[in-house]
């Protein structure tokens, strides 16, 4: 999956010190201290970047929880991030700040269960709490075409002949839904014991399958429209409609 993202020089994001947290087993920080830093082993050159980026821009998708409780995925560098944007996190290191393109990164590599606690990110008077893409987009290609891309490359980690399970495992019966719960995100864990996010994979699948003649299909949005405390029921008329490729 590629998820990649506008750069910000505005974005701050800051993470507190809390005794009450344990490390967690997948370390961010030697990524995006330790070696994309600009003291790091492999330093990103962001004034390159920033050329890049003015030729191609680039997202970063990242699943998120409003304070309405509307569940959904969302792309750094829209409008929607108009103005500064902070993103707290509780740990048991030390306080520090970091900004632009890295705190994007973090916020989309937050694997619930592995990474650590969610971020609570904070634009202007809007807040929500930030986690990993792969909770509402399993295959990043629906933020695209609902940002009116009308040809979309996906590139897929399994082949077509792929058939997902349909019942439950460990992570979505019981590791997903006790890790929201710990964090007081209920609604997210009863979306994964309930099986939304293999339907949204499985969507996914049947959705990539059905573009497969080349022709223009209708692409699901990237709220979660099923399972989530505002389920509500739409057409597939108002989705907007795309081609997409899939590559293995």
């Amino acid at each position: 999956q590629v998820r990649v993202g506008k750069w910000f020089p505005f974005l701050r994001r800051r993470k507190e010190t809390s005794s009450s947290t344990l490390d967690p087993g997948m370390n961010i920080s030697f990524v995006l201290d330790g070696i994309l830093a600009s003291d790091g082993l492999r330093p990103l050159n962001i004034d390159l970047f920033r050329i890049n980026d003015q030729k191609q821009n680039l997202r970063i998708v990242a699943s998120v929880v409003r304070p309405d409780n509307m569940m959904e995925s969302i792309c750094f560098g829209t409008e929607s991030f108009a103005g500064p944007l902070t993103v707290k996190k509780q740990s048991n290191q030390k306080e520090y700040e970091r900004e632009g393109l890295h705190a994007c990164l973090e916020a989309s590599m937050t694997v619930p269960g592995a990474t650590g606690p969610p971020l609570q990110l904070t634009w202007g008077n809007t807040n929500a709490t930030c986690f990993d893409a792969f909770c509402f987009e399993p295959i990043p290609y629906r933020s695209a075409v609902a940002e009116n891309a009308t040809h979309v490359l996906v590139l897929r980690t399994r082949p077509e002949s792929y058939k997902p399970k349909t019942q439950q495992g460990l992570y979505e019966h019981t590791a997903a839904p006790m890790y929201f719960r710990r964090h007081g995100i209920d609604e997210v864990g009863d979306f994964f014991a309930k099986g939304g996010q293999q339907y949204l994979y499985m969507e996914d699948l049947m959705t990539l399958h059905e573009a497969s003649n080349g022709e223009k299909v209708p692409v699901p949005p990237p709220r979660i429209l099923y399972g989530s405390p505002l389920e509500q029921k739409t057409s597939e008329e108002n989705w907007n409609q795309a081609h997409l490729l899939p590559v293995t």
